[in-house]
């Protein structure tokens, strides 16, 4: 790279080259009468070109190298190419082919050769793989721009600003308009989409629409909060949800039909004539609405779920009655609602308004969904745990001081074994008014039906049993179809016998609507294609974009534009090849594979496996436990070499044996190994170790096996 010496700032040749009248010619004629003949310095003087927005660009510069002599980037230019020596002192700069409207901040002349292009390149990755960063890890704008002030010395191309460098949208007083209760800013569903489809690789002949509505509060001392509208297409290998619109004020929206004009208004524009992308149509179809309760009697113009007549699914709030301080709902076969009747608004005591969503052409039963995170592990497990812990339900059913330490500390052991696919690790059942509903979906599914063994009586641990089996059921999208009716039959029996054990108290709306979900999974699928979990995260991380309390509807949609125009998103894309990570070679080995690479993990799309406890457990095609002792690269693909156990057996009977589910008792480790494809793998397996009634483990060899269902 050719070097030149700076002596003077921009500004100061700038303002002292305006001023000055003197030409280079006398430079060049002295040099050309010392030298070479006039004629033959025209040649280098052709090297001599203005950059962009200097003298006449369309000057022909033929084969020759571009030498660009920079505006404040010298007092005195020192070449050396082709001749022995020119000095261009800053009185000449002043005749160079300048143009009046140049500004201080063009360079005017630079060195180009081959390397030019290369360094141009590097500059912009740079500044664009450092606008990324910035974003993805949610450094402040102010934080970003003192790192700008550190490397602009070491890297002058760098902007000084982060607005500059994160192409920050420096205007937003045209996309938001004030409504009742706040301020509402709408992005659009069709761009969301047009967008989505952009980074797909292919575009499908149809898209399925699922649409969230939630609040969230946005600081703890302050009432302001945030609903979103988001939408995912589950029918895409994206599974992140996008921004369709945004209301955000000190309480929830004033009118819901004001807060959802918008949206409703574009969205049965698509229902009617789809999405045209690239000269493509594709048709858009609604699949549900994925909301909490009290959202779901919001856009629907409802009661909530405190009132007589709030069940979404069936009459029962006829026939209910109020119990202390609150509506229960004894009845477990009333007549079910449909979306002919709510479109008549047959029933006058649901409904208190005209339903904001109504011309979009959906079911408003059916398509409804009853949320399991917020029904079954918010409701349901959260209030059986507190029931047993207390201070809350009857004195028979809660637990002693002794017991309640031993339940934690079984939690507490386990949580050191848990896999790597669980966000959260178990925790004490003394934090349980802190649990998040993940750890609630953990104990629910997984772990609450070890550590309660022995703990709780024998027909509150079975009353527990019909839950948990039933709800393993409906989030497997294999169970759900084949023991969809059975698991009816299981939460119609819980409900009636919740009544039984902890009284009426327990008959609230959300034990009650047990009974609905298994409509909900026959129409929408198992549990998890309508669950709110996806959204929530979402919708922590929008919370995480705003960093002050000023105007924080506008602070999202900056960054929300930020990542469109750095096209920086959330990584939620299938694997579509398994990836082998730190390789080793402790063994152990077959003869047969003595070639092949040994390796600790091995990433899928569907799991993540290791040597590790806690990931090395799997199911084999055929319901065959085992333990993964190698990992290794051949030929043919992926192997696992696997230990099977000495003993499989069912790990429960009721109410049905544990091997219908998978779940096993296993004991005792087979010394031989067996080499088996990666895709011979049905499941990956917790492997947790037994308790018994007194002691916290029985001993190293006997565990719990059962497959994850995340």
């Amino acid at each position: 790279m050719k070097k030149f010496k700076v002596e003077k700032s921009r500004s100061t040749l700038w303002r002292e080259s305006r001023s000055s009248n003197v030409s280079l010619q006398p430079e060049i004629d002295d040099y050309a009468e010392n030298s070479v003949a006039v004629s033959e310095l025209s040649d280098p003087l052709a090297d001599f070109i203005p950059c962009e927005g200097f003298g006449d660009s369309n000057t022909d510069v033929g084969n020759h190298q571009r030498l660009d002599v920079g505006l404040g980037l010298s007092n005195t230019v020192h070449f050396t190419d082709g001749f022995d020596s020119l000095v261009v002192n800053d009185s000449s700069v002043g005749a160079s082919p300048i143009g009046e409207d140049c500004c201080d901040s063009i360079v005017g002349w630079r060195w180009l050769d081959d390397d030019d292009d290369v360094d141009c390149e590097f500059e912009d990755n740079l500044v664009h793989d450092l606008a990324a960063w910035s974003l993805k890890n949610n450094i402040s704008l102010s934080a970003t721009t003192g790192l700008l002030s550190i490397l602009k010395p070491c890297l002058p191309f760098l902007p000084k600003s982060a607005h500059t460098l994160r192409n920050s949208l420096r205007h937003t007083l045209h996309l938001i308009q004030d409504v009742n209760g706040g301020e509402y800013c709408h992005l659009g569903l069709s761009n969301g989409l047009t967008q989505l489809l952009r980074q797909n690789q292919t575009i499908p002949k149809q898209m399925e629409l699922q649409i969230n509505v939630d609040g969230i509060p946005l600081f703890k001392s302050s009432s302001i909060s945030l609903w979103p509208i988001l939408c995912l297409v589950k029918n895409m290998p994206v599974k992140v949800p996008f921004v369709i619109g945004m209301f955000c004020g000190k309480e929830k929206p004033g009118s819901a039909s004001e807060f959802l004009a918008t949206f409703v208004e574009e969205a049965c524009i698509l229902l009617k004539d789809g999405l045209t992308v690239d000269q493509q149509t594709v048709r858009v179809k609604m699949h549900s609405f994925v909301c909490d309760a009290l959202a779901r009697a919001f856009i629907k113009g409802i009661k909530s779920p405190s009132g007589y007549s709030s069940c979404e699914k069936c009459t029962v709030g006829l026939y209910g009655e109020r119990y202390g301080n609150k509506v229960i709902f004894p009845s477990i076969n009333s007549p079910l609602r449909t979306d002919e009747s709510f479109d008549a608004m047959a029933d006058e005591e649901h409904h208190i308004r005209a339903c904001p969503l109504r011309p979009l052409p959906v079911g408003y039963v059916t398509q409804f969904g009853l949320d399991y995170m917020h029904l079954v592990c918010l409701g349901v497990m959260q209030r059986l745990i507190l029931y047993w812990k207390g201070p809350v339900g009857p004195l028979e059913v809660r637990l002693g001081r002794k017991m309640i330490v031993d339940l934690s500390s079984r939690l507490l052991h386990l949580s050191q074994l848990v896999p790597v696919e669980f966000a959260r690790r178990p925790r004490s059942i003394d934090e349980v008014l802190r649990w998040k509903a993940t750890e609630f979906r953990e104990f629910m599914l997984y772990s609450g039906v070890l550590v309660l063994r022995h703990i709780l009586s024998d027909e509150l641990y079975n009353h527990f049993m019909l839950l948990f089996v039933s709800m393993r059921i409906l989030v497997s999208q294999q169970l759900s179809q084949q023991y969809c009716d059975y698991a009816n039959e299981l939460l119609v029996k819980f409900v009636s016998d919740a009544q039984v054990l902890y009284g009426n108290d327990i008959l609230v709306y959300n034990v009650h609507c047990l009974i609905h979900l298994v409509n909900d999974v026959k129409h929408l699928g198992c549990l998890d294609d309508f669950s709110a979990f996806i959204f929530e995260n979402k919708l922590g991380c929008l919370k995480k974009l705003v960093h002050k309390p000023q105007q924080p509807l506008q602070q999202i949609l900056r960054r929300l534009h930020e990542e469109a125009s750095l096209e920086v998103h959330a990584s939620s894309c299938t694997l579509e090849e398994p990836t082998l990570m730190f390789e080793h070679h402790n063994g152990p080995m077959l003869q047969q594979f003595c070639d092949a690479t040994q390796y600790k993990r091995v990433q899928t799309d569907a799991f993540s496996l290791s040597l590790t406890e806690g990931n090395n457990c799997v199911l084999i095609n055929g319901c065959v436990p085992a333990l993964i002792r190698n990992i290794l690269k051949a030929k043919k693909g992926i192997v696992l070499l696997c230990v099977k156990f000495v003993s499989v057996q069912d790990a429960f009977a009721f109410p049905l044996p544990s091997s219908r589910l998978n779940i096993y008792f296993v004991r005792g480790v087979c010394t031989e190994i067996y080499p088996i494809s990666l895709t011979s793998i049905a499941h990956k397996c917790v492997c947790w170790p037994v308790f018994s009634r007194h002691n916290l483990v029985v001993d190293d060899e006997t565990f719990f096996v059962l497959p994850l269902l995340h």
